[in-house]
């Protein structure tokens, strides 16, 4: 019997199905980000390049934070943490309002019981840096969301690999850790408060429905006039940004892609509207075109 079917046969064991024996694996994954520290290298393949990182995580009073930096091309180096996203690199230092600190895909626990737009399932077990992994799989039910395959540790949750794929089979991203060091678990931290619930605010209306499986699952406060919508189906984030667009500037407008994130620029009522997110194109272009900036005031 091999290794694989062996997993499958466990997933089967005492009625679970393969959806639920899947769904396990995730919650597991989602939840050892909030409490597993370590340190790596990994490498992100992407638009037929390859990039290699290394990447420090720690977790401290305002939960988790990540230090990234390129040890190939240009000198860069990414701090994700305490509600911000700093990058330095060329001797320019941006800072941008950020949500939690993560360097993989991983959803949060909560939204994992939306992803009804996908079927799960459990498929192998392999070795990853060194450390024994199961496999999961994500297939989309539609072509608005991107499939996912992800190889969880066995031991501690956490996620050491994962592909992205298109609507044919290609993969459009991968990221996997080549070394790693895992420290012992820390104790969850409270952290900041979280960004306001989007059952407690009216979020934007759109002329036409959202990508099934979509919702607004966070708005984070304004910033300077920045508006800031999160929706989520349960795997994908995307991230609507409304403000008003300043007087000579350059607006953004169509479509840009790199690796899965896909951002598309739109202005609407001297609005300027950027979707960005793991999704396909057409998915960020649509939620783009149909905000209505009207229902914001």
């Amino acid at each position: 019997m091999t290794r694989a079917v062996a997993v499958l046969l466990a997933c089967f064991a005492g009625g679970a199905t393969a959806d639920e024996a899947a769904g396990s694996w995730l919650a597991r994954m989602a939840a050892a980000q909030a409490v597993r520290e370590y340190e790596g290298t990994f490498i992100y393949v992407h638009d037929g390049r390859i990039e290699t990182m290394r990447v420090v995580r720690t977790i401290g009073p305002d939960g988790p934070r990540d230090t990234v930096a390129s040890l190939t091309g240009e000198l860069r180096e990414v701090v994700r943490g305490d509600g911000e996203l700093r990058t330095s690199g060329n001797g320019v230092t941006t800072v941008v309002p950020s949500g939690p600190a993560v360097v993989f895909h991983v959803a949060p626990p909560g939204l994992l019981h939306d992803a009804t737009h996908y079927r799960l399932g459990v498929i192998g077990e392999d070795r990853v840096a060194g450390y024994p992994t199961t496999v999961v799989e994500a297939r989309p039910s539609d072509a608005f969301r991107y499939g996912y395959r992800f190889w969880i540790e066995r031991d501690s949750g956490l996620l050491l690999r994962s592909t992205l794929a298109a609507e044919d089979g290609s993969t459009i991203e991968q990221l996997m850790f080549t070394t790693l060091a895992l420290r012992p678990a820390a104790h969850a931290s409270p952290g900041r408060p979280p960004p306001i619930s989007a059952p407690a605010l009216a979020g934007p209306r759109f002329s036409e429905p959202l990508p099934d499986g979509f919702r607004l699952v966070a708005v984070q406060p304004a910033r300077a006039g920045r508006r800031h919508f999160l929706y989520s189906d349960g795997l994908a984030n995307v991230s609507l940004y409304v403000e008003p667009l300043a007087r000579g500037a350059e607006p953004i407008t169509g479509g840009l892609r790199r690796g899965a994130m896909n951002l598309y620029g739109h202005v609407a009522r001297e609005n300027q509207v950027v979707v960005v997110g793991d999704v396909p194109l057409p998915t960020a272009h649509r939620i783009a075109v149909t905000f209505d900036p009207a229902s914001l005031r």
